[in-house]
């Protein structure tokens, strides 16, 4: 099985979307439910409460679906001690700590906020690291703009991996308008991303959305 191919290459992600192509049209096997905790528990090897959200899955239990465990699982396992999560109200936020069924986060204007776990799953987006956001947040303006207009093809797959690896100039430049460009910058510098989005083949079908 590819799984295993990857699983030895410990490249996680590929095997694990293996592994759920496989369950849309097996999922009654449990030789799946092994495997995919064993996915699971490599990917998120370094996670605090790995064992706590498979467990709360029930994952390994047959009775449960396996397509409701998986989404628990995957909505639960990205609060964890430094992650970055965003909400509508104080915005970007830290986490600060997760004890039990509560969750600390620090947001900028809110610091040691408290909230449970299920409440921090309904009304927290989780963020990478380099999500667009989280770079806004916490890196300095000048350095930020400093990158974003020396090395425009790497603020372009910044901003578009941050919206599920599309984004279109409208929402690019919502992003670096006025926060790190101003407009007569953003002028000079979408000429420039327009060609990359043109000519660089790792942006597929950037024709569709440059405008």
């Amino acid at each position: 099985m590819l799984f295993r191919s990857y699983k030895g290459m410990k490249d996680w992600n590929t095997a694990l979307d293996i592994l759920k192509i496989v369950v849309d049209y097996d999922d009654k096997n449990p030789a799946i439910r092994k495997e995919l905790i064993e996915g699971y528990s490599g990917k998120y090897a370094a996670h605090s409460r790995l064992q706590d959200y498979l467990k709360l899955s029930n994952i390994s239990q047959s009775y449960r679906s396996l397509h409701e465990a998986m989404d628990d699982f995957e909505k639960h396992i990205v609060f964890d001690v430094g992650n970055f999560v965003f909400h509508r109200t104080w915005n970007i936020g830290r986490i600060a700590s997760v004890k039990g069924d509560e969750v600390t986060i620090d947001f900028a204007k809110s610091r040691g906020h408290k909230m449970s776990l299920k409440m921090a799953i309904d009304s927290l987006m989780p963020l990478a690291k380099d999500h667009i956001w989280v770079l806004k947040a916490i890196w300095q303006k000048e350095k930020l703009k400093d990158k974003v207009k020396n090395d425009p093809a790497w603020a372009l797959k910044a901003i578009i991996k941050s919206f599920d690896n599309r984004a279109d100039m409208k929402r690019i430049k919502g992003e670096l308008v006025p926060s790190i460009l101003t407009q007569s910058e953003w002028n000079g510098w979408s000429a420039k991303a327009k060609d990359i989005l043109k000519t660089d083949a790792s942006f597929g079908n950037a024709q569709d959305d440059i405008g």
